[in-house]
């Protein structure tokens, strides 16, 4: 068995390092079932090659077709202002660093671009282990996951996008689409009804919560915005059922993501943040050796390395990618490998937008904690007791007082800064969500 097929017995697709652009492209492919070939697009925004530039990637080279050939470009056009026009588009499409020259001379491993338009959409070596199309298979057996998909298809498709009018013209027409090759269950396997079933029942609250979310994004931010926060919640989605699979697979009880917010200015919080996260890294490494016993596993013998000892890296950069890239987890430099939960500021807006509706009025905090709790499994010391709730999973040793006042105080402040929070009166605070977007 390969590790593909072992770790799609174990998850449902493959685990692999990812960015959420990944992610984004194989959820969008699901959803349209059509991508572009993009070769201009690629040939214009691509500006470095580790073996340097040839052919049509070559400025000189490209002017002329763009010019004379395409009528892309007007004749005038100078080689320098190409080359500056380049560099421009690069900054724009090769959405963190995942576009890599593709065509004639060269053999790309992935191309990802700024998701923004189906016209986008390529399907080049893709890198996502199929994780888009594993949420969209569960998303469709249920009521809450088929409006999801639903209002993503209807945003991610809407006409007038600024960046489909600016690059429009090295983008295909709509005649030489390319119909999309799914071959999830040739290379990894089939996810059987029951399977599916089971899984979206056990993630279904969070499931409602980016329905809710959706909901609400279409109507008060930009569809920039909304797409961002899609992809932040599938990829929020994804972590939270890795770490309660793993969970589940060796008989530990529901996961919380205990977060930090302090700014390291609580030396525990800090600490029994990172050994949460840590402890969730080995839940998964652990699930993969419990299943084998078990028989869910076929062979392990895939994740052997040449002196037969397990190597679970591919698992581990898959996990700790996606929560940094997706900022539920810091410090972001891959050198650092203690990663502890601390949400970035647009990550939390997402998370909090999926707990509120704009027709509800506001809430208290501590209202905010629980479902934050309920829904995404993350504490902070928000609910009465948070501190019962993390020494069940072993998380103990913090203060009332000097660690888990500061870590609220901390959170409240954040969701001030972000516009969901007010403070009418001392102790009082409320959560509720004001029109920031521009349609």
């Amino acid at each position: 068995m390969t590790k593909s097929e072992t770790s799609f017995q174990a998850f449902g697709y493959h685990l692999d390092a990812i960015k959420p652009v990944h992610l984004a492209n194989g959820f969008f492919l699901s959803l349209t079932g059509k991508h572009y070939r993009l070769e201009w697009l690629n040939k214009l925004a691509v500006v470095t090659h580790k073996k340097g530039l040839v052919g049509d990637y070559m400025t000189s080279n490209l002017r002329e077709i763009l010019a004379e050939e395409k009528h892309a470009i007007k004749s005038g056009l100078s080689e320098a202002d190409l080359g500056l026009l380049r560099f421009q588009a690069n900054a724009i499409v090769a959405n963190d660093d995942a576009v890599y020259a593709a065509f004639d001379d060269y053999s790309a491993f992935g191309n990802d671009y700024t998701l923004s338009s189906p016209k986008f959409l390529t399907d080049i070596k893709r890198k996502d282990g199929y994780a888009g199309h594993f949420l969209h298979s569960i998303f469709s057996v249920t009521e809450a996951g088929r409006h999801i998909i639903e209002i993503a298809k209807q945003e991610f498709e809407r006409e007038g996008d600024s960046l489909a009018r600016l690059f429009q013209p090295v983008l295909e027409s709509d005649e030489v689409e390319v119909e999309w090759d799914n071959r999830f269950e040739e290379k990894l396997g089939v996810l059987s009804m029951d399977e599916l079933e089971a899984k979206a029942a056990s993630m279904s609250l969070v499931t409602a919560g980016i329905l809710r979310l959706l909901s609400t994004s279409r109507s008060i931010e930009s569809r920039y915005s909304f797409l961002r926060q899609l992809v932040t919640a599938l990829g929020a989605w994804l972590i939270l059922y890795l770490v309660r699979e793993a969970s589940s697979a060796v008989g530990a009880g529901a996961p919380l993501l205990f977060c930090d917010f302090t700014g390291n200015h609580s030396k525990k919080c800090r600490s029994r943040s990172a050994n949460c996260f840590s402890r969730h890294r080995e839940l998964i490494y652990q699930s993969f050796h419990s299943w084998a016993e078990s028989g869910k596993l076929a062979s392990l013998d895939a994740y052997r390395d040449k002196k037969g000892r397990f190597d679970l890296k591919d698992v581990e950069r898959h996990f700790q990618d996606l929560a940094v890239r997706i900022g539920l987890a810091q410090p972001r430099a891959a050198t650092v490998r203690a990663k502890h939960y601390e949400p970035q500021a647009d990550t939390v807006r997402t998370l909090v937008m999926s707990l509120l509706a704009p027709d509800e009025g506001p809430i208290t905090v501590q209202e905010l904690a629980t479902r934050l709790r309920s829904t995404w499994g993350i504490a902070f010391g928000g609910c009465d007791d948070d501190i019962t709730a993390l020494a069940g999973q072993g998380i103990i040793g913090l203060d009332e007082d000097d660690d888990l006042s500061l870590n609220r105080r901390c959170f409240i402040s954040l969701l001030k800064a972000l516009g969901v929070a007010t403070e009418p009166s001392d102790g009082l605070v409320l959560c509720e969500l004001n029109e920031e977007g521009d349609r």
